[in-house]
């Protein structure tokens, strides 16, 4: 099974075209967690994302993203990343045959160049020879201008999610599977960057409700001390930092911040700035279950340990776990 199990998805795409590696129809888990605050345990849902053929939920996007562009005829593309986007955006890509330019942070964490690198190198490629098999690794300071620059430049596609549509659609696919529990979930907490994966999924779980009589559950955006520019108009406890160990919430400018503000009030959700030292706790929790997940995957938790304290009024949430 993958996003091309679903209809609307496969109907965009000819199946010639269609790039997969098994993404999505990731499993829910549930879970006790123990933590300060919460000696007697607290029960919570987990969507685990990371479990996706390249470590994250980006997988969902790319995958739909890279394949409409190849049905298209590009022999190029660009994108600016974290890591996670990049590194999915590489090993499809590369199945296609497509060069892929990318643009990252000259400080980007030694363990996530290590793995773009080796995907850059060693991708799964099905259609072409792999020494004709390009993926151009940019370091820079500013790696979302440069991109947009680049691409401009070379008159090629830039992948950025806040800025294209396409990026929207794979991500609808999470939303169809958080639909199949609605009954049993009326809050989803997800880590929030652009905006891209909320808005994609909450266009899937409105797409639901228009065919079965679904509750769409609250939706709840989590972003860092760091970076919050959709977040801090929901929550103002909190101090702000000039690092966070969640590195991949990076967008500043946040494209979709008008679009994310609508959703997360049409359905009574909120907006969560987590530290650091609430990302640990939410780790630790979950290691003490014997669930180990990246500092970004651990917001979602710590957004729901943060909500409940704040008496936030929900009774079954659900965390994406949205990957490396």
């Amino acid at each position: 099974m993958s996003i091309w199990y679903y209809k609307t998805l496969a109907s965009k795409v000819e199946e010639k075209f269609r790039l997969t590696q098994g993404e999505g129809n990731t499993p829910i888990e549930q879970v006790l967690l123990k933590t300060p605050g919460f000696e007697q345990g607290m029960i919570i849902k987990l969507k685990r994302e990371d479990l996706n053929p390249n470590g994250s939920f980006k997988d969902r996007s790319l995958a739909f993203q890279v394949s409409s562009y190849f049905q298209k005829g590009e022999k190029s593309l660009v994108i600016s990343s974290s890591a996670n986007s990049a590194i999915s955006a590489v090993s499809y890509a590369k199945m296609a045959g497509i060069c892929m330019h990318v643009f990252v942070s000259n400080r980007i964490k030694e363990g996530k160049m290590k793995r773009l690198e080796l995907v850059a190198k060693h991708g799964d490629v099905d259609r072409r020879d792999e020494n004709e098999v390009k993926a151009i690794i940019h370091t820079s300071y500013k790696p979302k201008s440069e991109a947009l620059k680049f691409a401009n430049d070379n008159k090629l596609v830039n992948l950025r999610g806040s800025l294209d549509d396409n990026a929207l659609e794979g991500f609808r696919t999470l939303g169809y599977e958080i639909a199949k529990v609605a009954d049993i979930v009326d809050a989803v907490f997800i880590p929030c960057s652009s905006g891209t994966s909320t808005a994609g999924l909450y266009k899937g779980l409105t797409e639901i409700k228009k065919k079965e009589s679904i509750q769409i559950p609250q939706i709840h955006i989590v972003q860092t001390t760091k970076v919050h520019p959709i977040a801090k108009e929901f929550d103002r406890n909190f101090i702000r930092t000039e690092e966070s160990r969640a590195d991949a919430i990076v967008d500043r400018v946040a494209h979709r911040k008008d679009e994310i503000i609508e959703i997360i009030r049409s359905t009574e959700g909120n907006g969560w700035v987590i530290s650091d030292s609430e990302i640990m706790d939410a780790k630790d929790a979950l290691e003490s279950e014997g669930i180990s997940v990246s500092d970004t995957a651990a917001l979602s938790v710590a957004g729901i340990l943060k909500a409940v304290r704040s008496r936030c009024q929900f009774m079954a949430p659900l965390a994406i776990i949205s990957g490396l």
